[in-house]
């Protein structure tokens, strides 16, 4: 007989998901708008980092405002947030649910997301901060936040 659980998990993640979280990316400070340099040089990123970046980026990337995302004759990389977060008068519920789906059919897109879950929403200012659980597909996850 096994015991049920000592306190000590163990994450195992696949082959193909460690071969995702080896691809390389850019670190970007999105607060500034630019790409961060050491000595002139772009930083390289990979693993959890670069996929954080890419939420960052997809959450940030107005869907149909960009022709170079356009694939076959549709816009499928980014959200479409701006309507929801500008003021409209509707319903803070509904505001909510909708901001949630929009984030998590995006976010999903992403072969290493499983899912995203606990969102919490703050109006700090003019800002919108979003906290979130990204469930990865192979059980870790982490929290994510991203200032709209």
């Amino acid at each position: 007989m096994l015991p049920e659980d000592a306190g000590n998990s163990v994450t195992v993640i696949s082959e193909d998901t460690q071969e995702l979280l080896q691809k390389e990316s850019f670190q970007f400070d999105f607060v500034s708008g630019d790409f961060n340099l050491i000595d002139g040089k772009l930083v390289s990123v990979s693993g959890l980092d670069a996929l954080k970046v890419w939420i960052q980026k997809i959450i940030k990337t107005e869907k149909f405002n960009f022709k170079i995302y356009s694939q076959d004759g549709q816009d499928e990389y980014g959200v479409s947030i701006r309507d929801l977060i500008t003021g409209k008068s509707l319903d803070r519920d509904f505001l909510n649910a909708e901001l949630k789906r929009e984030l998590d059919q995006a976010l999903c897109r992403n072969a290493l997301i499983e899912s995203t879950s606990n969102y919490r929403l703050e109006q700090v200012g003019r800002q919108l901060k979003v906290t979130f659980q990204v469930n990865l597909v192979d059980n870790p996850s982490f929290e994510q936040v991203v200032n709209l």
